[in-house]
Parts: C-alpha cells; structure tokens; sequence
C-alpha cells in the first residue's frame, strides 16, 4: 500500500504542462477517418450530422475515465489491469490492434498528398520520407518519445487548427454556420447517408478505434499523473534504463489519499473533456463544415483521400494557389501526426503486454521492447505500402478494434473498478450510466458491423 502523491496546482502555468495527454489524444485519433468521413458527411447532407459528433466523443471518453481512475489510484497501465482479469484478454486485443495498425493507412495518405503537392517523385517515395521523419522525431535525443510526441502534436495541433480556421475565414459564409448549428440541436438521419453510415460515423469515424483512444491512458503514465509517477517511462533511444515497473501499488485511503486523487482526476479531465476532447470536436466540426460549405453547392462527393485533392483545387479557385498549399499541407499534417502517433502508441501497448505477461520480456525491459516494436511497425508499414488491406483483416478489425472491443473493455474495467478498487474511489451512479449508455451503443454498432459485412444491413 502507498501514498498517492500530491498533484500540482489547478491553475496557471502549473497545470499547461500536464496537458500533454490530451493534445496526443486529439492528434492521434483525428486522422483519415475524421478527415475523409466528416467532410463528405458534410458534402452529402450538410449541416444534417453535426449532431452526431458530441455523443459519439461523450461515449468513447468513459473508456479513457475508467481505465484513467485505476491507472492513478495503483500506477497499472489499462492492458496490465485486463492481465489481472485474465491474461488471454490483454493478448487478444493486442493482437488484434497490431495487425490493425501496422498497415500503414496514414502514412500513405500523407505521402500521397505531399506527392499531390510537390508533383515530384512518387506516393511511395513519399511514404518512405514519411516513415523516416516519424523515426526520427521519436528518436530525437533531445526528449523521450512522449516528450517528443508532446511538442510535435503541440506544433502541428497548432498548424492545424490555424489553417482550419483560415480555409473557414475565406469559404463559410454565415448561412453555413446557421445550417450546422441547427444540425446540432435536431436529430435527423438523412436518407442520402443510411443509418448504417451514420453509426458507423459515430463508432468508427469520429474519435479513432480502441486503442488509438487508450493512448491518452499510456500518456498519464509517462506524465506521472498520480501513482504513475513512480512507474516509469520509455528511455531514448540511445539511452540505456528507463525501465518501467510491471507492478502497481495499492492506493491508501486516508482523506489527503481521497483528496489528493480527486484532485489528480480533475486534472485528467482538464486534459481530456476541455482540451483533448474539445479540439477533437472542433477539428471534425470544421471538417464537416467545410465538406457542406465547399463541396455541397458543387454536388461533389469525392470518395476516400481525392476528398482532400478536390477540397484542395477549390480553394484554389476561391484564394489562388495558396489555397490549394494550404488544404494539402493541412492533410497531410494531420495523416502524419496520427500515423507516427500510432507507430509510438501501439508499440508502447505491445511492449506493456509482454512485459506484464512474460516474465522473459519483463527482464528485458520494456524500453528496449519498445524500439524493436518501432522497427517492426516501420520495417512492417514499408513492406506493406504496395498492398491494400485485406477483406477478411477489415472485417475483423471494424468489428473488433471500432466495436466490439470498446464494450467489452469497458465492461471488464467498470466491473473490475466496482468490486476491487477501495470504497472511495468506486465508481458511482454517474460513471454507471455514463458506462452503460456506451456499452449498449458500442454492441448496437457491432450488431449492426457484423451485419453490414454480411450484406444484411
């Protein structure tokens, strides 16, 4: 049993710095899916979904706040607690996001819109220049990788959010605000989408799959919220150590114990309900706003990445050339920042994994495992740039990674959190209908999943 530390001050420059979490967050789940689907939702039906963006954040945030609650009351990371439930559940949905993730969607979109943007070279060449400066920036010896990851998201967050901004000054009018703020108070499923699309927006396309959410989790340990602080980080590179513990403490539960972890759960939800969450949402409002003020009057509905070629070349028609700079660079920093976010955080879980699960690998350490894993995602994405995904692998990771494994991990962890954490930091009737209302929509969207891969639905 231990003490859990006291947390810094609530205000000021104290608090920016522990605000990391949330910026890796935002940045690693907006990526190809919130990019492409919100701007052809708002092409297709306009302001019509802006509905759907706040509810399908509110119900993949209580995944993060479960799993946050026991990460800083006993320093285990969310795979480590599903170890203790039983082992075979951290291996399957480690499995199952590696062979998501190692297809390297987000690098080929970001090489391709730099190839779109230079006229040089090849989308392949592209991707290769991709991979590299991912490798680069999280083996910058100035940092370890969670720092670096921090000050990348932080510039190109900002990158983002400014270019955003700017393409909605030259383009909306006040007419295309007024039709998404009525979108957002009325509920309405526009027959051009289906309902299956408009589901598959909310469980998939908004807010990224599984374990692209956790990785504002697997940032609370490397910024040491709470008993996180005497776990560990991910060393450098170059450095030797960095070893992080594979076992957590039990919290105490004396009243400045109850204090001091109410306190470091505020913090937590600085950085995910006010900014991590909130950039989220105003990055795919303004997608989805400027798919229904640019492409909408034109009747365009580009499919896939071209959605960001043909936004691209209206701009430029609107603003000249810049226009079209803008829109791709935009893009392709958005790919980028999401594709090396993923390459760092799924490495990070498969070394927690094994670390927790093989006392071999705990011996090694989970540093050094971390470095190998970069190399297979990297050596892996590049060996697979040529190939598409398979149909059976899409089938398999849409019903899992986007659906079925958000119900049952917040299943185990609310139960495990109910029946063996101490009583004051049990969950209450909040955190159970907050739970609950996910639950039920995320085996809702894998009903609906399964039946729209057997043509059913």
């Amino acid at each position: 049993m231990r003490h859990i530390p006291p947390p810094p001050r609530e205000r000021g420059l104290a608090l920016i710095k522990w605000m990391g979490p949330g910026i890796v967050c935002s940045a690693l789940v907006v990526g190809s899916g919130e990019l492409i689907l919100c701007s052809y939702a708002g092409a297709k039906a306009g302001g019509g979904l802006a509905w759907a963006l706040a509810p399908a954040l509110f119900f993949k945030f209580w995944l993060q706040y479960e799993a946050a609650r026991y990460q800083i009351l006993t320093g285990e990371t969310p795979f480590h607690q599903l170890k203790r439930i039983h082992p075979a559940w951290a291996w399957v949905f480690t499995i199952v996001g590696l062979v998501a993730f190692i297809f390297p969607g987000n690098f080929v979109g970001s090489g391709t819109t730099l190839y779109w943007l230079s006229g040089a070279g090849s989308y392949v060449a592209w991707t290769l220049v991709c991979y590299v400066l991912s490798v680069l920036i999280l083996a910058f010896p100035l940092g370890s990788p969670s720092k670096m990851m921090e000050y990348m998201f932080w510039v190109t967050s900002s990158v983002m959010l400014v270019m955003t901004v700017l393409s909605l000054a030259w383009v909306v009018k006040p007419s295309d605000l007024a039709e998404m703020g009525r979108g957002m108070v009325t509920v309405s499923f526009p027959a051009e989408l289906g309902a299956f699309w408009i589901l598959s927006l909310m469980g998939r396309g908004i807010g990224g799959p599984h374990m692209t959410t956790l990785s504002f989790n697997y940032y609370l340990r490397e910024r040491g919220y709470g008993m996180n602080k005497y776990a560990g980080t991910i060393s450098t590179l170059l450095k030797r150590g960095g070893k992080t513990t594979t076992r957590g403490w039990w919290p105490d539960t004396t009243p400045d114990d109850v204090e001091n972890y109410r306190r470091w759960m505020r913090i937590m939800l600085y950085g995910a309900a006010l900014l991590g969450a909130g950039l989220t949402f105003a990055m795919v409002f303004m997608y989805m706003l400027l798919g229904s003020a640019v492409l909408r009057p034109l009747g365009l509905v580009p499919s896939g990445l071209k959605i960001a070629l043909v936004q691209g070349e209206l701009f430029a028609k609107v603003v000249g050339p810049a226009g079209y700079i803008i829109w791709l660079v935009l893009a392709s920093v958005n790919l980028f920042d999401t594709g090396t976010g993923i390459v760092d955080n799924t490495s990070r879980i498969v070394a927690d994994t094994m670390v927790s699960t093989i006392p071999r690998a705990e011996r090694y350490g989970a540093s050094r495992l971390y470095w190998w894993l970069v190399a297979v995602m990297v050596v892996g994405g590049m060996s697979l740039i040529w190939s598409g995904r398979p149909l059976w692998i899409v089938a398999v990771t849409g019903v899992l990674g986007g659906a079925f494994w958000y119900s049952i991990h917040l299943m185990l962890l609310w139960y495990w959190n109910r029946r063996h954490l101490p009583k004051p930091y049990k969950p209450g009737w909040i955190s159970a209908v907050g739970c609950g209302s996910a639950i039920v929509f995320f085996l809702i969207f894998t009903v609906g999943t399964i039946l729209n891969y057997l043509g059913v639905w």
